[in-house]
């Protein structure tokens, strides 16, 4: 079986007076049985809101941010209830929105230079994305079912306002997932679910000594800890003529693991450069039960 599509779309906006075409294509074939292959391959655009292009950081007019995003993935069917999938990808982008001139930083030769929070918006940012993604899924109606999988990623930044590449501010280079159901008896369920990602960047200039935090030369070097959770689940349903109702008990982050993430950049000494960026917690084991009625 061969499947082929392309194509070709026509976007404007009026408010920046600009024209984009976004081209796509993919193609996908089956060159032995219970194997499929598939590619594709596209050109994006994404404008900016009204909000930010009437705003007043907007000092010069905003060009839509633009990406080429190419696709190639196999899946195996390694028997009627398994199923194995590789994909792989590379994005490039371009004309990225930005306040470039809004983070505290440090230049080469010690001196301080302070955040401006009147900093301009512009399209100052450009940079790629790449990785590849393994995906084991089995199903079954009666027995195990469930899915793994595990994602590499890099994502890189080069500001040319700034004259510095780091990495993205939602970069993760390693992300693990895990699923599991087991249906107990017929109307019986339990389930568990496992997620793992390793720290994305605190996004600004940030190092850190003895002492606490301190501004840096270059961004986003500095990493948040690692996301861990572990949520189970047990469902009970009745099944009646006209409706059913699921009775569930579930527990969130049932190993109770700190997650914190960055809040917002706080103050800094201007001196010293000593700074004290906020965080918070998410949630900690959070049990639950209720009530699902399907009519």
């Amino acid at each position: 079986m061969l499947f082929r599509s392309a194509g070709l779309r026509q976007d404007a906006h009026s408010a920046s007076n600009v024209q984009t075409t976004s081209p796509y294509a993919n193609v996908s074939f089956v060159p032995w049985n219970n194997t499929r292959v598939h590619f594709d391959w596209g050109q994006y655009a994404q404008f900016p809101e009204l909000s930010q292009i009437y705003s007043v950081y907007a000092r010069t007019p905003l060009l839509p941010e633009r990406a080429t995003h190419f696709e190639a993935a196999v899946e195996q069917r390694l028997d009627e209830r398994t199923r194995l999938r590789v994909e792989l990808y590379d994005r490039q982008d371009r004309d990225l929105l930005a306040f470039p001139l809004l983070d505290a930083r440090i230049l080469p030769n010690g001196s301080v230079i302070n955040a401006i929070a009147s900093a301009p918006l512009r399209n100052s940012q450009r940079g790629y994305s790449r990785g590849f993604q393994v995906f084991l899924q089995r199903r079954s109606a009666n027995g195990f079912t469930g899915w793994i999988s595990y994602a590499y990623g890099k994502t890189m930044i080069t500001d040319g306002d700034l004259g510095t590449r780091f990495p993205s501010d939602y970069d993760q280079p390693h992300t693990f997932n895990a699923y599991l159901s087991r249906r107990l008896r017929p109307t019986i369920n339990i389930s568990g679910h496992l997620t793992y990602g390793s720290g994305m960047p605190l996004p600004g200039f940030y190092l850190r000594d003895s002492g606490g935090y301190v501004i840096a030369t270059t961004r986003n070097q500095l990493r948040a800890p690692a996301y861990q959770r572990t949520d189970i689940r047990l469902n009970k349903a009745y099944t009646h003529k006209q409706n059913k109702t699921t009775l569930f008990a579930e527990i969130v982050n049932i190993t109770n693991h700190n997650n914190r993430d960055f809040d917002s950049p706080g103050p800094y000494d201007q001196v010293t450069g000593r700074t004290f960026p906020k965080f918070f917690s998410m949630f900690p084991i959070l049990p639950s039960v209720g009530v699902v009625m399907e009519f």
